[in-house]
């Protein structure tokens, strides 16, 4: 067995993400990350500096004798991988491709909504992909250049006021579109696929839903993409804290440990197991997030009502309580 290490670069941080679902599938090989903080983000740099700072971070990477690189962002794999390829003789793998294959299988009305930076978007690689996997597929691109940075510097938690205004304002207009595939997040998510992200764990309040449940309702296909486990917690749950979303809006749940599909979907369930993907039960997904970090203690909440949620129609969905 080959023991040189894998290497994988990104422009920032969110490439570990990468890392650890390599972790996961490869437990026995030595990963080597390189995150390039010094000159993130990427994404409005031209074709000619996308391409100078690749070919410095796998000059960096080869350093340490590696076996193979991952491109774990999305800029380089689309502007400057082939390049890549071409001048170097080890496997030089991007994050391009493995994303359209997952979104032309998903995707029920050939419609596919693409949100990424400027230079990706400027690039066509995602387009071009899309078309050689399914030509009937109808891409809609919005360029989201502060993204990034804001992500890079912890402005991502549901109702952080400003990261919501900016995502807003970049997806009203794939929203009108009639795109047919929303991805959401979720503090935690039952084994009904009833949605919280009004309440962390501990029962108190984060912030507003930003929309969640308008989307969720509107969409065509709604998927929540989160992590199996956050802060040693199962993201997972028998009852949700905070119901923010009801689970009948909700199609699926993806996690680094499979993909769970809502009962009510099951030709969904079927076309995504014939394209190959790993699905598992709800429940299941719960079970093996248990088995890492145990069963938490139920949160003790007080009788005192300090919050209603209220559904698009103006129905109560829950109330909050307060946290004792």
């Amino acid at each position: 067995m080959d023991q040189r290490p894998i290497g994988v670069f990104d422009s920032g941080l969110g490439g570990l993400t990468a890392v650890r679902e390599m972790r996961r599938l490869m437990p026995s090989e030595n990963i080597i990350y390189f995150g390039d903080t010094s000159r993130v983000p990427y994404g409005g740099r031209s074709p000619e500096i996308l391409l100078k700072y690749a070919r410095q971070d796998v000059h960096f990477l080869r350093s340490f004798d590696i076996k193979a690189v991952l491109v774990a962002c999305g800029t380089v794999s689309t502007t400057a991988l082939p390049q890549l390829q071409a001048e170097n003789d080890l496997p030089i793998l991007g994050v391009g491709e493995p994303a359209c294959r997952k979104a032309a299988a998903m995707t029920r009305n050939r419609r596919v909504g693409l949100i990424a930076t400027a230079a990706s978007v400027r690039s066509g690689a995602y387009e071009r992909t899309l078309h050689r996997l399914d030509e009937t597929i109808h891409v809609v691109s919005r360029a989201c250049p502060l993204l990034v940075p804001l992500v890079e510097n912890g402005r991502y938690q549901p109702g952080d006021v400003v990261i919501e205004t900016v995502a807003r304002e970049y997806l009203e207009p794939l929203r009108q579109e009639g795109l047919d595939v929303v991805i959401l997040g979720a503090t935690q998510i039952d084994t009904d696929f009833n949605v919280n992200v009004h309440t962390d764990s501990n029962g108190t309040i984060m912030g507003g839903s930003g929309g969640h449940s308008d989307t969720a309702a509107g969409a065509k296909l709604a998927m929540i993409i989160a992590p199996l486990t956050r802060a040693r917690l199962s993201i997972v749950v028998d009852h949700v804290l905070t119901v923010s979303t009801p689970g009948d809006t909700i199609d699926v749940l993806v996690t680094q440990r499979g993909i769970a599909v809502n009962p009510r979907q099951q030709e969904l369930k079927a076309r995504l197991q014939a394209a190959g993907l790993p699905i598992v039960e709800i429940g299941e997904l719960k079970r093996i997030a248990e088995q890492i970090t145990g069963v938490p203690k139920p949160v003790q909440l007080g009788q005192r009502t300090v919050a209603n949620v209220l559904y698009r129609d103006g129905t109560l969905l829950d109330t909050i309580k307060s946290v004792d």
